[in-house]
C-alpha cells in the first residue's frame, strides 16, 4: 500500500507517518519503481499500536522503547509496559494534585475579587486580580 492508503486506514496524517519513520518508530519502507513508499499490513498494525499507545498518554520516546523491547519477546515487553504504566499513573496523580491546587488558587481569587472601582486605589501593572501576592488579602477600599 502507498502512504495515502495507509493514512486513510489508520487515520494518521501522511506527515505524521513520515515523522514516525524519521523518529525511528517505523522502519524505512520499501520503495516502488517510481520511488513511492510501499507499506505492509505489519506497518499498519504498528501504526495502530502507536496510535493506541498515544491515546494512553505514552510519549513517542516511550513507544519507541517499547517497540525496541518487543524484539526480546512478550514477557520483556509487557514488563516494560507495566513499568511505564506505573510511572504514568504516578505522573497523572501528581498532575491531578497540581491541577486541584491551581483550581483552589483560582477559586480563591474569584472569591476575593477586587472590584474594578476599588482597583484604582491599588498599585498594579496590568491586573490586580493576578498581581496581588495573596488571594486571601483583604480588598483595598
Amino acid at each position: 500500500m502507498f502512504i495515502g492508503e495507509v493514512s486513510k486506514k489508520t487515520d494518521i496524517p501522511v506527515k505524521t507517518i513520515r515523522y514516525y519513520e524519521e523518529f525511528g518508530l517505523l522502519h524505512k519502507p520499501k520503495r516502488s519503481m517510481s520511488q513511492y513508499r510501499v507499506y505492509s499490513l505489519k506497518d499498519i498494525e504498528k501504526l495502530l499500536f502507536i496510535k493506541k499507545s498515544k491515546d494512553l498518554g505514552l510519549t513517542l520516546a516511550e513507544i519507541k522503547k517499547i517497540i525496541k523491547r518487543s524484539s526480546q519477546g512478550v514477557d520483556a515487553t509487557c514488563c516494560l509496559v507495566h513499568e511505564v504504566f506505573e510511572e504514568k499513573i504516578t505522573d497523572c496523580e501528581q498532575r491531578i494534585k497540581a491541577l486541584k491546587e491551581t483550581k483552589h488558587r483560582l477559586s480563591e481569587r474569584l472569591h476575593h475579587w477586587i472590584n474594578p472601582k476599588d482597583a484604582k486605589n491599588i498599585e498594579f501593572t496590568i491586573c490586580p486580580q493576578i498581581e496581588r501576592s495573596d488571594a486571601s488579602e483583604e480588598r483595598t477600599s
